[in-house]
Formats: structure tokens, C-alpha cells, sequence
């Protein structure tokens, strides 16, 4: 993906502007006072080099090594891989359709009362430059059926990453994008061992990204279903910081 090319064409097309302006002033015979006098001129070439500085910071900032761009949201990183420093919390490296790695999650709590919320953080690896934009879906999964759902489902959030300010057709090779998502709970879902059910798909058709191992056999219904339980426990629960 070529960043620089938009302020390039701009500033080139401002240029042969300016020439093509001098060459009809030059041409016309005309004198400073002429329709492009001397003034004119030098306030369009304030105006090219302006463009043209403008394009070189804005080329120098999207050619930065990826730790040193700056956080899109408050909590959240874009980091290099392999990471630097932080790491998860519960390491995974499972392939979602030979374009993005699951690297691992950090779960804010293992038990949670009914009607109460817990956050699930991924670190999702650019395999490569994808030109589609994924949702992730994140389930909770419980051993009892939940008829307003019509499934095992109690609780979910699905979204673009980083709540929608970094769709994955933006995201760059080899970044790592840790995007978190605020699981709430039903309040009627009774106390018990629930899993959680993460995966990307593509919003217009439903369709999901294929889920590989690390041994490279799929993974049932393009799925991840990490080992880690959350216990629904009945009563208050005090959350994790």
C-alpha cells in the first residue's frame, strides 16, 4: 500500500500548474503587472512548497517503524512483531485463513456474576496486507440452552477491531493489533462452567475466516475455543483490575 502516492500526485499536478502559468506569462509578453505578476508567483510557489512539506511529513510518518506510531484509542496498542515486551496472558498461535494469527488473549476475571461484564483482550498478527474488512465475534458459551438466543449462547460482542477505528483492511504486514471487547453477561444465565468463542468473519456475508491449529488441521465451525473457563457464579463478584 503506497501512502505517499495521494500528496505526490497532488503536489506534481500543483507543479505543472505552475509551470504551465509561467510558460503562458512568459509567452504573453506581458510585465510584472501582466496576469500573473510577480506577487502571484511567489504566493503560489509559498503555496507549492508548503504542499510539498506537507507531503514529505505526511510520507515520513506512514514509512515510521510500527512502535513508533502512536495509540488509536486510549488502552489499546499497535505494536511490532515479534512483541516486544508485552505478551499475553494465555499464548495461542492459530491461523485464521493464512492472513491473520491469534497470538493469545488476556482475560479480566475468571468468575463473573449474572448481569455482570468481563474483558477479553486479543492480539490479533497481520499474517499480510488484507483487503477485506473482519468482524470478530466473541461468544460466551454455556452448558445450558438459553431460549432467547435459540443456542448455548449468554453473552456476546462483535465489532471491527479497535471498535471500529481499525478495520483490518488498514491494519499492515506483520503489526499487532491488541483489541479488546467488553463481554456482558445475561442476567438470567445460571451459575456454571461457560466458554468463550472467538473468530472473524465478514459482515456482508456471514462468512467466517477458516481456523487452523498449530499443526495446520482446521479447527470445527472456523472457531477458537480457548481452554480457559469463566465460572458464572451467583452474587456479586468483585471484578479484576
Amino acid at each position: 500500500m503506497t501512502f505517499g502516492f495521494i500528496p505526490r500526485a497532488l503536489t506534481m499536478f500543483l507543479l505543472f500548474f505552475l509551470a504551465a502559468k509561467l510558460k503562458e506569462h512568459i509567452e504573453s509578453g506581458e510585465g510584472p503587472t501582466g496576469l500573473l505578476g510577480e506577487r502571484r508567483i511567489v504566493s503560489l510557489a509559498i503555496i507549492i512548497l508548503s504542499l510539498m512539506a506537507a507531503s514529505a511529513a505526511a510520507i515520513s510518518f506512514m514509512n515510521r517503524s510500527l512502535a513508533e506510531r502512536p495509540v488509536l484509542v486510549e488502552g489499546v496498542s499497535i505494536l511490532d512483531y515479534p512483541l516486544p515486551s508485552r505478551t499475553a496472558q494465555h499464548p495461542l498461535h492459530l491461523n485464521l485463513g493464512d492472513q491473520i494469527e491469534l497470538l493469545g488473549y488476556d482475560l479480566s476475571a475468571d468468575q463473573v456474576g449474572p448481569g455482570g461484564t468481563f474483558e477479553l483482550t486479543f492480539y490479533w498478527h497481520a499474517l499480510t496486507e488484507l483487503e477485506k474488512d473482519y468482524s470478530a465475534f466473541t461468544h460466551l458459551l454455556g452448558e445450558s440452552y438459553n431460549p432467547a438466543s435459540g443456542s448455548f449462547l449468554w453473552g456476546q460482542k462483535d465489532g471491527m477491531p479497535l471498535d471500529g477505528t481499525y478495520p483490518t483492511s488498514r491494519w499492515l504486514e506483520n503489526e499487532v493489533v491488541v483489541d479488546s471487547y467488553a463481554i456482558a453477561v445475561q442476567p438470567d444465565a445460571p451459575p456454571g462452567l461457560y466458554r468463550i468463542e472467538v473468530g472473524m468473519y465478514l459482515l456482508e456475508t456471514g462468512e467466517r475466516l477458516p481456523v487452523f491449529d498449530e499443526e495446520g488441521q482446521p479447527m470445527p465451525k472456523d472457531r477458537v475455543l480457548p481452554e480457559k473457563a469463566i465460572e458464572l457464579v451467583e452474587g456479586d463478584v468483585e471484578e479484576s483490575s
